[in-house]
């Protein structure tokens, strides 16, 4: 027996010597992971603003492409690829967001306007996001759908309630588009040096919003029904973390800190960060109900998968 369990373990060595699994550390809370990736179609050899979305599943994956006008769809079990092309031309599509009945929603930076795509018929809507003048994290300050005032930057969609939350990129706030009634209500968020690159949504119907501010180097978590702020500063200095999922199934949030080609890993309960180390520089994460976790590199090339 001892004999065959020597072998065994020669065999197993033997075996991943000559045939290594590409590997890296992420916070799957495993020594290594199987990797993959997808060529994103382009209009030249890199897109200027990129951002990804997926099923809870994580059987279809949601991507921008700023530069062609199009929100593209990849299917990695069967490696397909389908685009759809936004009606407004040159909106410049910067964030997306899927929503649990197949619908994506998106932003549209140049026409200041949130998308909806439904797949299952091809059709896009569009609104046009009008910001009022709001103070500290009150809620109430409703307004239609109207003119070109604010920059929007990301969003996400509360699952329980169609709801649509959204950065306003140029004011600091976060505002949620009530799509049932076109009504728009508005956050501001105080800070001396606030940078908000991305936001996702705590358990559905919570109201909790994660975000990421780049220029103080923190993880941010709003709760709009109390006015609520708390912040988490993350280790690495300088380390201007650009994206933020939250996993529904830990409760985890995870962020990418694109200066240092790091994930982190933020536990809110116990306010505990981990952080680990890219082979190559990211710029938006998705995190899937089975554990794995996807990104787009900086230059908007790929869509990477790790298991």
């Amino acid at each position: 027996m001892k004999t065959l369990l020597i072998y065994g373990l020669l065999v197993f060595v033997l075996f991943f010597y000559l045939n290594p699994i590409e590997a890296v550390a992420i916070p799957a809370d495993q020594v290594a992971v199987l990797i993959k990736s997808w060529a994103i179609p382009m209009t030249s050899n890199q897109n200027s603003s990129f951002a990804l979305t997926s099923s809870f599943s994580g059987n279809e994956i949601y991507y921008v492409d700023s530069d062609s006008n199009k929100i593209g769809r990849l299917v990695p079990e069967t490696n397909t690829i389908t685009e759809w092309d936004i009606p407004t031309a040159n909106s410049f599509p910067i964030s997306i967001a899927y929503h649990p009945s197949g619908n994506v929603y998106f932003i549209e930076g140049n026409s200041n306007k949130i998308g909806r795509l439904v797949p299952e018929t091809n059709t896009i809507t569009e609104w046009t996001i009008q910001s009022n003048s709001s103070s500290g994290l009150s809620a109430g300050n409703n307004s239609g759908i109207g003119n070109n005032t604010t920059q929007s930057a990301a969003l996400a969609v509360d699952s329980s309630t169609g709801n649509v939350y959204f950065i306003e990129g140029n004011s600091n706030k976060i505002g949620r588009l009530v799509p049932e009634t076109n009504t728009i209500t508005e956050w501001t968020i105080q800070s001396n040096s606030t940078n908000i690159k991305s936001m996702a949504l705590g358990f559905a119907g919570n109201e909790e919003i994660y975000y990421v501010d780049s220029d103080s180097n923190k993880i941010g978590r709003i709760a709009p029904a109390t006015n609520l702020v708390t912040e988490w500063d993350i280790p690495t200095a300088n380390s201007f973390p650009t994206s933020v999922k939250f996993d529904r199934a830990t409760g985890n949030v995870y962020f990418l800190e694109s200066n240092s080609n790091t994930i982190g890993r933020l536990g809110p309960f116990s306010s505990q960060i981990t952080e680990w180390k890219l082979p190559e520089k990211p710029f938006d994460i998705e995190v899937d109900s089975a554990g794995s976790i996807h990104y787009i590199d900086v230059k908007g090339t790929k869509i990477v998968r790790m298991d």
